[in-house]
């Protein structure tokens, strides 16, 4: 699954390098937003996967909250 989502991601940041009205860049935004969060959806249930087998290991990341929020809104 994440390799046709890869190449639909791939596409679309194509796409966001080429001249388009507004309408077709902000149909770009919403495909590599959908995209990118279908990505780490997938991701996440590959680690639960991985938790559930105990073959997970973690790894220390930083991240900003307000950064967070903010995508989220």
């Amino acid at each position: 699954m994440r390799n046709p989502l890869s190449a639909i991601l791939g596409f679309a940041s194509i796409l966001t390098d080429s001249e388009l009205d507004s309408s077709q860049k902000r149909y770009v935004d919403t495909i590599n937003r959908a995209g990118s969060n279908l990505l780490e959806l997938l991701n996440d249930i590959l680690d639960y996967t991985r938790v559930e087998s105990g073959k997970l290991r973690l790894e220390r990341i930083e991240w900003n909250p307000a950064m967070l929020i903010h995508e989220v809104m």
